[in-house]
């Protein structure tokens, strides 16, 4: 009897031993099969995003893929395009921000003059499925909860090294390692707005807290976002602190706003005047120089003040952000700025062709600046990037023409592999903007402030291959 009741219960054990083994089994396979969807999607939503047409309403009828063998015209920056027409948001894996973690080794993609789609890899990929859990710890307050960030975060093989150890510092607190080479930063066009003022805190911070050596700050000085040269002067000394040199640039009217000249609110310098009249008047009528003369001699107070703060700065002027001038006007813009902003700055254009009619590109043998895709196309070593206008997006946002994250790694790898000189950030919301919003005055706009997820992903777009084998730009 004793025989058969061991026997029994060595069965039963036999039993609930297969039994557990099942469901470990199911648990594990229902995990895999959840990442698989995961991935999946997010394979399908990247490849949406890197075949969609990057347009801006200036040039509709030349729209090319951003793979495609022309890249396209991304267009007017502040009061932009009418996304009106643009299909519906795909479904994202997660509703909250996400922190990134860059990739390994990304070939040259040709996003500037050149093939997409070269290579094997999507790039930045690994930027976006090496994804951190950690807005599953984040709530709405942006305050962590539940383990912390350090154990919920998901690091995998194929990401950077210096991104995981960035991540490590961070998680830890610490100070991250000071990285060198292509100057990055942020095209602050509103930094002496008072409504804008927590964006640029929050902005300079992170340059701060991202160690790079080389900044950049790009600024519009002509009065659209109000002026406080004071407080620009305590924005230039700390991005100048602690060894790091800042690449200053000022611009000193609004092409943009002047295209509007017709609706928009703002009254600032030139910006109600026909682009095409202007032309002729700042050649011509003496009224209009001296008012760009003013704009001109006022920054030299912040061009030499960069100067005192560290000679190693660099001062660079564009005569006007995305301008809508000819040859003409250009070179008497330059004439009449260069005579007041001194001899430690250099000059830049920011041309906008095809945004009005008549508009060229002619730099007059100075480097350029370019907002566009297509532009992007034609720099070469010592030009500049700034996504002004065009901006870019992170994975939960709704679709727009903004670029993807995995565009965006792209366009900066190839941008520092070219020599360009610097590469600014920009955003529709921080700049109180939205994609076919009625233009409005800077001083009724709700500047949007990024969130510390996304203040972590920019920590990490902005230190993306500097210094570490893969890609580097020239020091200015």
């Amino acid at each position: 009897m004793r025989l058969k009741i061991l026997i029994s219960i060595l069965l039963l054990a036999v039993l609930l031993l297969l039994w557990s083994g099942r469901s470990d089994s199911s648990k594990r396979d229902r995990h895999g099969n959840f990442l698989s969807r995961l991935f999946s999607n997010d394979d399908k939503n990247s490849s949406q995003f890197s075949s969609q047409d990057l347009s801006s309403e200036d040039d509709l009828d030349n729209d090319q893929s951003l793979t495609g063998k022309k890249l396209a015209n991304i267009g007017v920056p502040e009061e932009a395009q009418n996304d009106s027409a643009l299909p519906p948001s795909p479904p994202t894996p997660t509703a909250k921000p996400t922190l990134a973690v860059l990739p390994t080794s990304v070939p040259s993609t040709g996003l500037i003059g050149g093939d997409g789609e070269s290579g094997n890899s999507n790039p930045g990929r690994e930027f976006l499925h090496e994804l951190a859990k950690k807005a599953d710890d984040f709530d709405s307050t942006g305050k962590t909860s539940g383990l912390g960030l350090r154990s919920s975060t998901v690091i995998g093989n194929l990401a950077e090294p210096q991104a995981i150890a960035d991540e490590q510092q961070l998680d830890e607190g610490l100070v991250l390692s000071r990285l060198s080479g292509q100057a990055r930063g942020y095209t602050m066009l509103y930094l002496m707005q008072p409504q804008a003022r927590a964006v640029v805190e929050e902005q300079v911070s992170t340059l701060l807290q991202s160690q790079i050596t080389q900044t950049y700050l790009g600024v519009l000085v002509d009065g659209t976002f109000s002026k406080d040269y004071p407080y620009l002067e305590s924005v230039v000394q700390r991005l100048s602190s602690e060894g790091r040199t800042l690449t200053l640039v000022v611009y000193l009217s609004n092409g943009s706003t002047m295209r509007n000249f017709n609706v928009t609110p703002i009254t600032a310098l030139f910006a109600q005047i026909d682009p095409i009249l202007f032309r002729d008047l700042i050649r011509q009528d003496r009224n209009i120089r001296n008012r760009f003369v003013r704009i001109a001699r006022e920054a030299r107070g912040i061009f030499d003040f960069n100067k005192r703060t560290n000679p190693a700065n660099s001062n660079i002027a564009v005569v006007m952000l995305e301008d809508n001038l000819d040859r003409s006007s250009y070179r008497t813009m330059r004439s009449l700025a260069a005579a007041e902003v001194g001899p430690t700055v250099e000059f830049y254009r920011n041309p906008c062709v095809g945004c009005y009619d008549g508009n060229d590109g002619d730099p007059l043998g100075n480097h350029v600046e370019e907002h566009t895709m297509k532009g992007f196309a034609q720099l070469g070593t010592g030009d500049g990037i700034s996504l002004d206008g065009l901006g870019f997006r992170y994975s939960n946002d709704e679709a727009t023409r903004a670029l993807s994250i995995d565009q965006l790694t792209a366009l900066i790898n190839d941008s520092a592999a070219k020599g360009i000189r610097y590469f600014g950030l920009w955003r529709f919301g921080w700049q109180g903007v939205n994609l076919g919003q009625v233009p409005i005055l800077p001083e009724r706009r709700a500047y949007s402030v990024s969130t510390p997820e996304q203040s972590r992903i920019e920590i990490h777009l902005l230190r993306h291959g500097l210094n570490n084998g893969q890609i580097s730009g020239p020091t200015p």
